[in-house]
Order: structure tokens, then C-alpha cells, then sequence
């Protein structure tokens, strides 16, 4: 039985230095993948923040031309409006003058007997004469 006895401790002692190698492979796997996935995972972490930092740019640029279209609109708009108030109110200005002077020399007119008044006599203009007034040379005569 000894023979028994030893050749089942041998038995015993090389199924436990095989377990234990196994186990001892089987760890060494496994911190090999654990490093391997951890790699490739920073990896990954970093490949996203650099796209994270890139998208950031991104929307950053668009956000400032968006800007700069509305406020170029903006400015435009403003510029342009600006500019078609003072022109308007130039002549506005200008034609207040002009309805002036026109005042003006209405009433010097009236003041020179300029207030007369046509109708029409069949087919022609006719105004009223003024017959207290002398008549002038070439046959010319006051009006009313």
C-alpha cells in the first residue's frame, strides 16, 4: 500500500503544483488583460477628450460667425437706416425751404396785385379788368 500511498501523494502533490501553476497563469493572464484593457482605455479617455476639445473649438467657431453674421446684419440694418433718416430729413429740410420761399413769393405777389383770378370764358382764360386803372402802352391794362 505504500507504494499506493506514494504514488497518490506524488499524484496529490502534482495535481496541486499544476493547480498552482494553472492559478499562477491564470492571474498572470488576467493582470495582463487588466493592463491591456486599461491601456486601451485610457486610450480611448483620451481619443474622447480630444474630440470633446475639438467639438468644443467647433461650436465655438459657429457660435462666433453666427454672431458675426447677426451683429453684420445688425450693423447694416442700423447703418442703413441711419442713412436713409438723415437723407430723408434733408429734404424734408430742403422742401420745408423750397414751401417757404414758394410762401414767400406768394405774398409778395399778393403785395404786387398778384391776386387775380381766371376763369375760363368758352375756350379761353379770361380775368376781370381793373377799368379805374390808366392803359399802357400797347394796349396793355390792370387786372383785379
Amino acid at each position: 500500500m505504500s507504494s499506493h500511498g506514494q504514488l497518490g501523494e506524488r499524484l496529490k502533490s502534482r495535481i496541486e503544483n499544476e493547480q498552482n501553476q494553472i492559478v499562477e497563469l491564470m492571474r498572470k493572464q488576467h493582470v495582463g488583460l487588466a493592463k491591456s484593457l486599461r491601456k486601451q482605455s485610457y486610450g480611448v479617455l483620451r481619443i474622447m477628450q480630444n474630440d470633446i476639445r475639438l467639438l468644443k473649438r467647433l461650436v465655438l467657431i459657429r457660435w462666433l460667425q453666427a454672431l458675426g453674421i447677426g451683429l453684420g446684419i445688425f450693423l447694416g440694418i442700423s447703418i442703413g437706416s441711419w442713412g436713409l433718416t438723415q437723407f430723408l430729413a434733408h429734404r424734408i429740410t430742403s422742401q420745408l425751404e423750397q414751401i417757404q420761399d414758394m410762401e414767400r413769393n406768394l405774398e409778395l405777389l399778393r403785395q404786387q396785385g398778384g391776386d387775380i383770378r381766371f376763369n375760363l370764358c368758352g375756350d379761353r382764360i379770361c380775368a376781370r379788368l381793373d377799368e379805374s386803372a390808366p392803359v399802357y402802352t400797347e394796349g396793355y391794362r390792370i387786372l383785379r
